[in-house]
């Protein structure tokens, strides 16, 4: 039995529990702590021979190799600015937990605010407010309830600007429109907010050579043709008469998803700009481009991401056919907290390419495509 996905919910635990099988086999790098934590509860237990990464798989052949890239964006002075005090304020209310993010988050409540002081008075220090007085235990409680509102408000504050940035649209926008058409037409992105998908989405609308949609939990119903709907299989086609009907018809969330994938699977789209609804599961023909214009630090869900668009397959370039090779974009946020999350999400994969524009992008992976058709 092989296994390409770890969520371990009911369907997977139901699986588990009426299969017999000897061994089983852990594919990708999807088996993170939660998932660990799962296999312990199922009741049957199971023997795991190995898990294999992204970059193992392509060593053996399993998938198509991947470029990966950090293309690095900088703000502009007025957004340096802002971004300069929603870190500021973080920090110094952060700074009374020793910037201990779980910590700050669990002191939201009464009772882990008051836990946490009495370890604090238990040891002997004592909490001091701004003007530098001693703080009873009581006053302290709440001192530290509203630093940690406080601290949890402005990382918030913070992460939503990282994620809206114009700058990271800018970029992607830049990168997807002169990557499409010169190395294949099919692309991806992946980002956090389904704000900054609409907008992207919007953005890319106005060139031509590219037909993408935005493609995430709050897709908004739709009206289409019901020749089009018969035509995708989103609708049955029994009892129809080919004097068919060409009003529009409504169509909710699930039926514009499959409308789009399926649309994607004709090329009559080449873009699907999502937030985090493709993630896991998408298996599509022909990616080529892949990119997190906004990511966490989760490196489960960044080999997940990752893995949308190295299916193994060939492609044409420049009049020949090649094997694949994937080009995956990680935009980068400098001197940000986007920063550190870029380089925990890919702890332990190898090193991605730096550069500091879309021109040496293309420039860089044009080399790679080059070399690769020697090679065939």
């Amino acid at each position: 039995m092989e296994l390409h996905l770890f969520p371990l919910g009911k369907v997977f635990g139901k699986i588990f529990e009426l299969t017999d099988c000897q061994y089983r086999l852990g594919l990708s790098g999807t088996l993170g702590k939660k998932h660990k934590e799962s296999l312990l509860k199922l009741r049957r237990p199971l023997k795991i021979v190995d898990t294999i990464t992204i970059d193992e798989a392509e060593k053996n052949g399993w998938c198509a190799k991947t470029i990966t890239y950090n293309l690095f964006v900088d703000l502009n002075e007025k957004e340096r600015e802002i971004y300069k005090n929603l870190n500021e304020n973080f920090e110094k209310n952060a700074a009374y937990f020793g910037s201990d993010v779980n910590l700050i988050i669990r002191c939201g409540g009464s009772t882990s605010a008051k836990e946490y002081v009495d370890s604090l008075y238990n040891t002997n220090q004592i909490i001091q407010n701004h003007e530098g007085i001693d703080l009873t235990r009581e006053q302290a409680r709440k001192f530290i309830q509203e630093k940690a509102f406080w601290g949890r408000k402005y990382m918030q504050d913070r992460k939503q600007f990282i994620y809206n940035a114009t700058c990271k649209l800018n970029i992607s926008e830049e990168l997807i429109s002169k990557f499409v058409g010169k190395f294949g037409n099919k692309f991806i992105t992946f980002g956090q907010t389904t704000d900054s998908a609409d907008l992207l989405h919007e953005r890319l609308s106005y060139h031509k050579h590219i037909k993408s949609v935005a493609f995430h939990s709050k897709m908004k119903p739709i009206d289409v043709a019901e020749d089009i709907l018969i035509r995708h299989g989103i609708i049955d086609k029994e009892g129809k008469t080919l004097n068919l009907s060409f009003k529009p018809i409504k169509i909710n969330k699930e039926k514009c998803a499959n409308l789009y994938m399926s649309m994607f699977d004709r090329s009559e789209l080449n873009g699907l700009v999502s937030a985090k609804a493709l993630e896991v599961g998408l298996d599509a023909k022909g990616i080529v481009l892949g990119v997190e214009v906004d990511g966490d630090s989760v490196k489960e869900d960044y080999n997940q991401r990752k893995g949308r668009s190295c299916r193994k397959e060939t492609i044409t370039y420049k009049g020949q056919e090649i094997d694949k090779i994937a080009c995956y974009v990680n935009i980068v946020l400098r001197d940000t907290k986007d920063e550190s999350w870029v380089k925990s999400r890919q702890y332990g994969s190898r090193p991605a390419r730096i550069v500091n524009s879309v021109d040496d992008l293309i420039i860089d992976f044009e080399k790679v495509l080059d070399n690769q058709l020697n090679v065939n």
